[in-house]
This record gives C-alpha cells, sequence and structure tokens, in this order.
C-alpha cells in the first residue's frame, strides 16, 4: 500500500474508533443541566418546538441571557437545531455529540500526521487513537449539557490542523479557513483563548529553526481576530475574563495536580496493573522525547499547562466528572506520543496498544455510569408526572429534596430541579418549583440554606412538596394538613430533660410555634423533638433558645419552629412527633406549654393577585408590613428556579436593591414558569416574640 493510503487508512481508523466509543451514548438520556434544554423552546406554545430567536439572540448578549462572563452562542444554535431536528428526541443531541468526537479525533490524526517527521501514518494512529478512547472524552460524548467543549475543541483542533497546514504550504484560502474555525470556537466556549498558544506551539514544533521575527508575521493575520474577540466580551460582557464553572476547591494546587493525574492515569480499574499501563506509556514517551526531541517535549508541556490553566482551580471530582474540562489538553498529549512513536516505533507502540487498552475500559466503565444516571433520572421523572394533577400556575409542586445520588453524576442539578417537570423530559409541561436551596447552597438564596420557612409559606398556598426517596425509589408527598385548631395538650414529666409529650402524636409539621412559661435563673436552653425516629442530628433534632426572665421571675418565650428542616424531614417520611425535650442552662422549671400549628399572621396591605409587573414595577408597587418585637423583616420571592430573599424595613416602601432585582431576573429569565409567588416573614431570635409571615401572593414577570 502506498504512504498516502496508510495515511487514509490511519485518518478512518480513527474516526471510527471515536464512533464506535461512543456509539453505547447514542441510546442515552438527559442528565443534570441537560433539563436546561426547554431554555430554546418556544415558551408562548405547549407544543416543543424550537426557537431560534432565543438562539440567536445569544451572539449580541451574555449566555441564555442570564448574566455573567459566558458568551456560547455557537452552543445555543447546536442544541436548537437538534431540538429542531429530533423533536425533543435525546438520540438527536447524542449523535450529534458522537460526531462531534470523530471529527475531534479526525483532525488530531490529521494535525499528528503534518508534524510527525517519519512513520507519518503510525504516529497519526497512535495520536488519534488516543484522543478517540482516552476516558476524559466520555463526558463531553455522553453529556449533552458538555457540548460547549466538544464544540470548542472540534474549532480549536481545526484551527489548529488549518494554521498546521499554512505553514507547510501557505494558501490563503488556509488562513481563512483557519480565522474561521478560530471563531467558532471561540463562539462556543472561553477557553478557546488558549488557540494562539496552541498556534505557537504547532509553530515551534514545524518551523524550529525559524527566526522570532519570521514567526511573527505569521501570527500577525490572526491578530484582529483575538483582539475583536477580546472587544466583543467587553461590549457585551463588561469584562475579558470568564467567570469561574464548576466548584472551586480550597488547594488550587491539589486540583491541578489532579487533572494532571486524570490525564496520565486516571484510577478507574479494581486492576493496579491497568491504571499502570498509562504511566508506563508516559514515562516511555517522556524518556524518548529527552532523548530524541528536547525541543518538542517543553513545547507540548507548555502547551498541556496553557490547556490546564483556564480551569486549573476545579477540582475534577469523583475521577473524571469534570472531564470536560480537559479534553483539549488531549490536543497536545496526541502530539507528543506521536512524536515519540516517530522518533522509536516498535517499543513504544507495543506499550501505547496496552495503554490505549486500559482506556478504552476505562471509558466504557464511565459510559456504565452514565447509563445507570439516564435510567435514574427517566425513573424519577416518570414518577413525577404521577403527581401531575397536583400541580397548577397558582399552586406548583415544589421539589424540595432530590440529591444527587450517585456521586460525581447528579442525575439534578440542584439550581434546577424546576426542569423536572419541563419539556423534553415531559410529555406535557409541569408546573414544578425548585426549593432546592433548603437543602443545597444555591445563588441567590444563601440566607434560606436549611430553613422549612418558606415550605411552609408554600404549603400554607396549597403547594404540594415532594422529596425523592432513595430507599422508597419515589417522591415523597407532603401536603399541609389540616387545620388541627387547637392541638392537643402537652403534658409535661419534670426531669432533665423534661419531657412534654401530646395525648397522641401529631404530625411533625403541624407544629410551628410553641410557647413556655418557665421559672427560674437560666438565661438559654434547648428544646427538641421526641418521635419514633431516634436521636436526630444535632442541626436537624432541635433548637437553641435564648430566655429573658421577668422581674417576678418567670419568663413566656415563644419559639418559632417554622425554619426547623427536621420536622419537615420528619412529616415527609410520615413519622409523627410524640412531644418534645427541653434542656436548660441552669436551674429552671417549667410551668406550662402550649403548641400552635400556625404562626401569627403579618398583615399583608396589598395584594397583586397574579398582576403582570416587571421586576421593578413589582417593588415600586408594594410596602412593607409592620412588624413587632425587633423582628428582622424580610421580602421572600419564590421562582420556579429559586428564591429571593430582600431584607425590608418595616412599615416602608419596597425598594429592590441592585443584587435582589438583578437576581430576580436572572431566576425569572430561567424558566418558562413566569409566576413568581412571594410573601412577606418577620423573624427574631429564638426565644423572642414578634416572629410572623403573611399569606402568599402571586405576580408574573412579562416576556
Amino acid at each position: 500500500m502506498t504512504a498516502r493510503g496508510w495515511s487514509w487508512l490511519a485518518l478512518l481508523a480513527t474516526a471510527g474508533l471515536a464512533v464506535a466509543v461512543g456509539s453505547r451514548t447514542l441510546g442515552g438520556g438527559l442528565l443534570s443541566d441537560d433539563l436546561l434544554l426547554d431554555f430554546f423552546t418556544d415558551r408562548t406554545s405547549e407544543d416543543l418546538r424550537a426557537d431560534f430567536s432565543r438562539a440567536f439572540a445569544d451572539f449580541a448578549r451574555p449566555w441564555l441571557d442570564l448574566g455573567g462572563a459566558l458568551y456560547r452562542p455557537m452552543v445555543s444554535v447546536s442544541l436548537a437545531f437538534d431540538l429542531a431536528c429530533g423533536g425533543g428526541d435525546p438520540a438527536a443531541f447524542h449523535r450529534t455529540n458522537v460526531a462531534l468526537h470523530g471529527l475531534v479525533t479526525l483532525a488530531v490524526t490529521a494535525m499528528c500526521m503534518l508534524l510527525a517527521p517519519r512513520r507519518k501514518a503510525l504516529a497519526a494512529l497512535i495520536g488519534g487513537a488516543l484522543v478517540a478512547l482516552h476516558p476524559l472524552a466520555i463526558e463531553p460524548v455522553a453529556w449533552i449539557a458538555a457540548r460547549n467543549s466538544s464544540l470548542e475543541i472540534a474549532g480549536h483542533a481545526a484551527a489548529v490542523l488549518a494554521f498546521a497546514s499554512w505553514i507547510r504550504a501557505p494558501r490563503t484560502w488556509k488562513l481563512a479557513a483557519c480565522g474561521m474555525a478560530a471563531a467558532f470556537a471561540l463562539c462556543s466556549k472561553e477557553s478557546a483563548v488558549v488557540l494562539p498558544v496552541s498556534l505557537v506551539a504547532v509553530d515551534g514544533l514545524l518551523r524550529p529553526g525559524v527566526p522570532l521575527r519570521e514567526r511573527w508575521r505569521a501570527h500577525a493575520a490572526l491578530t484582529p481576530l483575538w483582539l475583536g474577540y477580546l472587544g466583543l466580551r467587553v461590549a457585551l460582557l463588561g469584562g475579558i475574563a470568564a467567570s469561574p464553572g464548576g466548584e472551586v476547591t480550597a488547594q488550587p494546587f491539589a486540583a491541578a495536580w489532579e487533572k494532571c493525574v486524570a490525564l496520565v492515569a486516571p484510577r478507574l480499574h479494581e486492576s493496579l496493573a491497568l491504571d499502570l499501563l498509562p504511566v508506563a506509556l508516559w514515562t516511555i514517551v517522556a524518556a524518548i522525547l529527552v532523548a530524541r526531541a528536547r525541543a518538542a517535549l517543553v513545547i507540548g508541556l507548555v502547551w498541556l499547562l496553557a490547556h490546564l490553566a483556564p480551569s486549573w482551580s476545579i477540582g475534577l471530582h469523583d475521577g473524571l466528572s469534570g472531564g470536560r474540562l480537559l479534553y483539549g489538553a488531549l490536543l497536545p498529549l496526541a502530539v507528543m506520543v506521536s512524536l515519540a512513536v516517530a522518533h522509536s516505533a516498535l517499543p513504544i507502540v507495543l506499550v501505547a496498544l496496552a495503554a490505549l487498552g486500559s482506556y478504552a475500559s476505562a471509558g466504557q466503565h464511565a459510559i456504565d455510569r452514565y447509563r445507570a444516571a439516564w435510567d435514574e433520572l427517566a425513573h424519577v421523572a416518570a414518577d413525577l408526572a404521577m403527581h401531575a394533577p397536583d400541580a397548577a400556575e397558582e399552586r406548583p409542586l415544589v421539589v424540595s429534596a432530590v440529591a444527587p445520588t450517585r456521586p460525581g453524576l447528579p442525575p439534578f442539578n440542584h439550581n434546577g430541579w424546576f426542569t423536572l417537570g419541563a419539556r423534553p423530559l415531559q410529555a406535557t409541561r409541569i408546573p414544578v418549583f425548585s426549593a432546592g436551596y433548603v437543602t443545597a447552597p444555591t445563588p441567590h438564596a444563601e440566607s434560606l440554606l436549611h430553613d422549612r420557612g418558606p415550605l411552609c409559606a408554600l404549603l400554607e398556598q396549597g403547594c404540594t412538596v415532594l422529596a425523592w426517596s432513595d430507599d422508597a425509589q419515589r417522591f415523597l408527598a407532603r401536603r399541609r394538613p389540616q387545620d388541627l385548631g387547637e392541638l392537643p395538650p402537652l403534658a409535661v414529666t419534670d426531669g432533665t430533660p423534661a419531657t412534654c409529650r401530646f395525648g397522641t402524636p401529631v404530625p411533625a409539621d403541624a407544629v410551628e410555634v410553641v410557647t413556655l412559661r418557665l421559672r427560674g435563673a437560666t438565661r438559654s436552653g434547648r428544646i427538641e423533638w421526641l418521635s419514633a425516629a431516634g436521636e436526630l442530628p444535632r442541626e436537624l433534632g432541635g433548637l437553641d433558645f435564648s430566655v429573658e426572665p421577668g422581674e417576678d421571675g418567670a419568663a413566656i418565650v415563644p419559639l418559632d419552629l417554622s425554619p426547623c428542616l427536621g420536622l419537615l424531614a420528619l412529616a415527609t417520611l410520615g413519622i409523627p412527633i410524640d412531644g418534645f425535650a427541653l434542656r436548660f442552662e441552669g436551674e429552671a422549671r417549667l410551668d406550662a406549654i402550649t403548641a400552635a400549628s400556625r404562626v401569627p399572621d403579618l398583615a399583608l396591605e396589598h395584594r397583586l393577585d397574579g398582576a403582570s409587573l416587571s421586576a421593578d414595577a413589582f417593588f415600586a408597587a408594594l410596602r412593607a408590613p409592620r412588624s413587632q418585637g425587633g423582628a428582622v423583616l424580610r421580602l421572600v420571592m419564590q421562582t420556579s428556579m429559586g428564591a429571593v430573599a430582600l431584607p425590608c424595613e418595616p412599615g416602608a416602601p419596597i425598594r429592590g436593591i441592585a443584587a435582589a432585582r438583578d437576581a430576580l431576573a436572572v431566576l425569572g429569565a430561567a424558566s418558562r414558569e413566569r409566576g413568581v409567588l412571594y410573601w412577606f416573614d418577620a423573624r427574631t431570635l429564638p426565644g423572642r416574640p414578634g416572629f410572623a409571615r403573611s399569606a402568599v401572593d402571586r405576580f408574573v414577570l412579562p416576556r
């Protein structure tokens, strides 16, 4: 066979490997951020139709119009196109992801062929196979939302290939192709800013002896593109730098080291020998390049570090979850292994084949985990649909405690649980609000973490609260119990602690207020709930409070239990409470204890009753109610995506601070549901009087 024939065989073989690796994802479903495909649906129609106007609008605004510093219009266009072609079928998105991986592999194979000084077909075959089989490529292939990395690296690799071809045989069309591919990459993900480094690295590998002045001439033609991109970011986003993505670790250098280990030898096998095979490969590669091509090794390492730089402080988490952050780093790795093959074929080829087998096995293991997560999310969505009859625009389903049950591959994104009820996951849209801020830190709702108060308000509104149970493999539904009026009396048994038991157990969320009458010198205490669940964790099982004795030595201590998340957890599990245990610091005697099922009412002087208002008009239309006892007043706004809490001055007009106004705009733009539920609550320190909550009202953000 001729050299050209071997070259074509190498190209076809590596592209075929890439498609074969991704073929097991073609029957996959949706996962986590994939549910935000609802961003690209026509929100004026109940039918599932792509809204290309929203996608193309991203060329002139921050990505998805959610603020921040992300600029990814090509991602929007590609997702909208798949949505239109496939009618919401996940298979259409997965086919595109697999095709993109094939294109990346093809471009890298061709690039290795250009850069290898000898044994071009063999060197390109090994380099391309590395990209096709490496387990870090699985996330951009299997996870639809990780397409931003696939699109960016496809454009990146095509730009580098066109530039390398232009250096070998200058033609204007090649430089134009490089510029177009680079623009495509820059419009796909911010990490494409590494492109100038990639082009310089390829130039250094192809022309090791060319003077610096002559090199700069080759790169000057692309300078307007880089400057234009920076100018566009400043004009549209207000800055150059991208906002951090993913979870930033406390030890950036440890995170960077974690990435390097994942690149070289991701530990995914039970067999240590399989995990060590890639280590042997890279040890031999380094040794060959040190002996035969030191300059190429230095250039390759610098190129590799440049790809790690944009996310150097972000950890990978559970091995390969975060592999999209390192997908581009496979380019310099492939080049280095192909150069080693070119300089010393037989020994390294044998080790490389064994290492590639290890990578392939690890990749299939990663796909197995994705398949399990897809099945899990489909099961959750089907169970949610069973509760659809309970949902209405004024009383949406409230998903409060859906947790990532598979480490590293969360089926849900706690910021976007509301999309469990959106198309294309559901056959018909279900009004769903996310109260994920109760159990997980969520932007704009930091003060509401571990606070069941908002859920009490939503239950009062008639909403159904759903919490996923791993044990039961279904949603546990909670509705507001019927008003019990006077709760059963509590019988007190003296001792340490003092115990107070109802005549009959009551639902755990039927009690929001407990009032104590004490005598003694105690200044503080703790109330804990008694139930069949036994002792709960401290943060869930009780409440610490303070005591202010009166002049006669007696103290009336009202306790607001509405924020206590443990009571909601017990109620959701169907476990009633038998009563309470009271512990005091110092001497104290409990004279009496009463329980009530509602916190006092806070007057809502003006109702909007579903009026259509912008965020600014909403703030202008309201006046805060008055509160007593030095209580801190706040306005809580619940959107489908999450909640915003705004401190208020009692009795004064509401003036939405910029951060709250912006947060409301972002949360409102993120969902098809335009209705916003809101209420006021007054909070005091535990043990102080003055807590109260208004009725829930509603307004609608205009489109």
